[in-house]
C-alpha cells in the first residue's frame, strides 16, 4: 500500500461538513467529523499499522473511552483517504476498510449491505454482477476482493452487542451462524481480509465463545486509555481552532480554564453511576493529579458543549474559568443535571412512561438494549403512535437515538454507554419519589377520615 504510517494531517476525504459547534457533546464522532477530532493520532496509527498487516486485531478498553471516535473519525478516515487516493491514481484500492456495528438484528444482512455500500465504487471490473447479500460471508468477501483487487479491512464495533444479543449463556454453536462464519473468514489464510473487533474491556471473557475455534484468538490485542492531560488539552484548544477556520471567528479557551476543566474532568472526579449521576466516586479522590492525568473523554465533551452554549449565550467568544465555576457550577454540576434536566423538564405523564421503560433499554451492567417501538410501547403499556412521538422528543435531546435493523425495522437505544447507569439511577430515584409521594398522600387521607368522624 502506498500510504505512510502516520496519520493524516486532518485532510479531507473529499470536503468537510462545517459543524455548528465545535464540540460533539455525548455523540460519537463520525467518519465525516475527521477534522475537529484531535488528541488520539499516535493510538490512529498504531490501530490502523494492526489492521493492515494483521488477520484478527482486538481492540478493547473501558465503556465510553472514545473507541467508536478513534475508529470512525481517526482509522477510518485515514485508511479511507488512502484507498480514494490509490484508486485515483492508479485504479486500484490496495486496501479498503469496512465499518459495521450493528448488530441487534440479523448482523450477517447487515454486513452484506455494508460490503456492498461500501465496495461498490473502489470495484476494478466494470460490469459483472456483485455478489448476492444472502451469499455466505466468505463467499461474498472472495467475491469483493476480487473485483476491487485490494485487501478488504472489516472493522466490527461495538461487537460485545453481537453477544448480547444472539449468543446468550449455555447458547449452542450455530454452524451456520454469524460465528461460525466469522471463524471461517479470520482461519482463511488465502482470503484477502483481515479482522478488528471492537468491545468494551469488560466482555472480553465473551470471546470465549471462540476458543479453540481461531488459534490465534488473543495473539494480537490493542487497548484504548482515557486522554491525557496533553491530549486533553488539544481535544479543548485545536477544535476551536478548526471552527474558526470555518466560519471566520475567533473563538478561544483561557488557560485557567482548560486547566480546570481537565481537572474536573479527570478520572474519578465525576461519573454517570447508579451512586448518583455526576456524583463523587464512592472512594474518596486521593492523589487527584494522578486522577486528573487520565481524562474522560465522554465528561470533557459534554462539558465543553454546555461551557461553549453558555458562552454562545453571553456573547463571547472567549471560554472563560468564571463561566465554567460560576455560571453552570462546574463539571460535577453539568454532567449530573444533563438527564435529570432534560427529564424533568418533560409532563409527568412522559415521566411516568420514561421510568417503565428505562430498564428496557439498559442491562443491570449499564449496556444499551435496542427496542423497536411495538415494544416499548409493550413495556408503557401506551399506544404505539404516543410513545413513537416521545421516542423521538428523547432523539432530539440526545438522550436515544434511533437506529435501523438490516430488516428496515426502526429501533431506539439509548445514545450513549455512558448514559446507561445514569438513566437506572434516574429511574430508581423517580420510582422512590413516586413511593413517597403516594405515602403522603395516603397518610394525608387517613388524617381526614379520621377527622370526619
Amino acid at each position: 500500500m502506498s500510504a505512510p504510517s502516520q496519520p493524516l494531517d486532518h485532510a479531507p476525504l473529499s470536503s468537510s461538513s462545517e459543524m455548528r459547534t465545535p464540540y460533539r457533546g455525548l455523540m460519537p464522532y463520525a467518519t465525516a467529523d475527521y477534522a475537529y477530532f484531535f488528541g488520539r493520532d499516535q493510538e490512529i496509527a498504531t490501530i490502523g499499522a494492526n489492521l493492515e498487516t494483521a488477520r484478527l486485531t482486538l481492540f478493547y478498553g473501558p465503556s465510553g473511552v472514545g473507541k467508536s471516535s478513534v475508529l470512525c473519525a481517526g482509522v477510518m478516515h485515514r485508511l479511507t483517504a488512502y484507498a480514494q487516493e490509490n484508486f485515483a491514481a492508479a485504479g486500484v484500492a490496495e486496501q479498503i476498510p469496512i465499518y459495521f456495528n450493528r448488530w441487534a438484528r440479523e448482523p450477517q444482512l447487515g454486513l452484506s449491505q455494508a460490503l456492498a455500500a461500501t465496495l461498490d465504487r473502489f470495484r476494478v471490473e466494470a460490469d459483472g454482477t456483485p455478489p448476492p447479500l444472502t451469499a455466505p460471508l466468505l463467499s461474498q468477501l472472495q467475491q469483493w476482493s476480487a473485483r476491487t483487487n485490494s485487501d478488504l479491512l472489516l472493522i466490527l464495533d461495538q461487537f460485545e452487542e453481537y453477544f448480547q444479543y444472539h449468543v446468550r449463556q449455555g447458547t449452542a454453536w450455530d454452524p451456520a451462524g454469524f460465528g461460525a462464519q466469522l471463524v471461517q473468514i479470520v482461519n482463511h489464510r488465502e482470503l484477502r481480509v483481515n479482522v478488528l473487533l471492537s468491545l468494551r474491556e469488560d466482555t472480553l471473557a465473551r470471546l470465549d465463545y471462540f476458543q479453540g475455534r481461531i488459534p490465534f484468538l488473543l495473539d494480537n490485542r490493542l487497548s484504548l486509555g482515557h486522554l491525557d492531560r496533553v491530549a486533553g488539552a488539544a481535544a479543548v484548544k485545536l477544535p476551536l481552532a478548526q471552527y474558526n477556520r470555518e466560519h471566520g471567528t475567533d473563538y478561544r479557551a483561557d488557560d485557567a480554564l482548560v486547566a480546570a476543566v481537565l481537572d474536573q474532568v479527570g478520572s474519578g472526579q465525576v461519573a454517570l453511576s447508579r451512586r448518583g449521576m455526576g456524583g463523587q466516586t464512592e472512594e474518596p479522590v486521593t492523589g487527584a493529579t494522578t486522577h486528573a492525568a487520565q481524562i474522560e473523554a465522554p465528561y470533557l465533551q459534554l462539558v465543553l458543549s454546555r461551557l461553549w452554549q453558555q458562552e454562545v449565550d453571553n456573547h463571547s467568544q472567549c471560554l472563560t474559568l468564571p463561566t465554567l465555576n460560576e455560571q453552570l457550577g462546574g463539571a460535577e454540576t453539568i454532567v449530573r443535571n444533563y438527564l435529570d434536566d432534560t427529564l424533568d423538564a418533560m409532563s409527568p405523564t412522559y415521566r411516568d412512561r420514561i421510568a417503565r421503560v428505562a430498564d428496557r433499554l439498559v442491562t443491570p451492567s449499564g449496556a444499551k438494549i435496542a427496542l423497536t417501538v411495538g415494544e416499548l410501547a409493550h413495556y408503557a403499556s401506551a399506544d404505539v403512535d404516543t410513545v413513537e412521538q416521545e421516542m423521538q422528543m428523547l432523539q432530539d435531546r440526545r438522550l436515544l437515538r434511533r437506529v435501523q435493523a438490516p430488516n428496515g425495522e426502526y429501533q431506539y437505544e439509548i445514545f450513549h454507554d455512558v448514559l446507561g447507569p445514569a438513566l437506572l439511577d434516574w429511574q430508581e430515584r423517580y420510582r422512590q419519589t413516586q413511593e413517597e409521594a403516594k405515602r403522603l398522600t395516603a397518610a394525608a387521607a387517613e388524617r381526614a377520615e379520621a377527622e370526619r368522624r
